[in-house]
């Protein structure tokens, strides 16, 4: 068809260094004051990494914000702190994901849902458990970029930890700033992959447009037919 290389040395391939990451979250420890919480992951308590492809070892001040809706905060109380929300269940304002994005977005850099509702706790917990087998595949950057978000779900028995160690209750409503430093430490599973791009070009024929470019790409990891059906699109983990 006439398309010329982009690539090195003009090959049609631009290589594409990825790494693939999960995280051992079986073995999530979490402390406060230095002491390791005694908390069981995926019972009492499930984590949600994003912006991660290193291990994270993470400890920051802790704030309790109430039910951590908007307006209720200043981002200066949340900004790269740990902080504690009161799941509020009956309130449609304060959905758990809703109000989470509203505090990662003032500068949250760990986010604790305490859900007070057993029955609902163990829900959410269970749901959340499923994503924990989720492999992550990001640009190779060498760690550059490596800026953790931590969401925490969890029942009321890690609040309680925390609350025996400060030595007092973390009262539900209105902001509360803890005395010590919440922690996570996670360890990550790495795997470099070399993939690569194709890249091309068609030099146009008009006199005058000719010296226009359009771009335009397609998937190259396209799913193709599963069961019968036909996906129009890609995975998008990595392309």
């Amino acid at each position: 068809f006439g398309y010329k290389g982009l690539g090195e040395n003009g090959s049609f391939f631009q290589p594409v260094p990825l790494v693939e990451t999960s995280f051992d979250y079986q073995n999530t420890e979490l402390f406060y004051n230095g002491k390791k919480l005694n908390v069981t992951f995926g019972k009492d308590y499930s984590v949600n990494i994003r912006r991660a492809n290193s291990d994270i070892t993470l400890s920051l001040s802790a704030v309790a914000v109430g039910s951590g809706v908007m307006g209720s905060y200043l981002p200066e109380d949340v900004k790269n702190k740990a902080i504690i929300r009161f799941d509020a269940p009956n309130d449609t304002t304060a959905e758990h994901r809703f109000v989470r994005n509203g505090l990662i977005r003032s500068g949250a850099k760990i986010v604790i849902n305490v859900i007070e509702d057993a029955k609902r706790a163990d829900s959410l917990i269970t749901t959340y458990n499923q994503f924990t087998s989720d492999v992550r595949m990001t640009l190779d950057n060498g760690g550059a970029e490596n800026d953790p978000l931590v969401y925490i779900l969890t029942t009321v028995k890690l609040l309680n930890e925390i609350a025996q160690i400060e030595g007092s209750k973390v009262a539900r409503n209105g902001k509360v700033t803890f005395k010590s430093n919440f922690e996570i430490r996670l360890k990550a599973k790495l795997k470099k992959i070399a993939s690569k791009n194709v890249v091309a070009f068609l030099k146009g024929t008009d006199p005058v447009l000719s010296s226009e470019y359009v771009g335009y790409g397609a998937h190259l990891d396209h799913i193709g037919v599963i069961d019968g059906v036909v996906h129009n699109g890609a995975d998008d983990d990595g392309s």
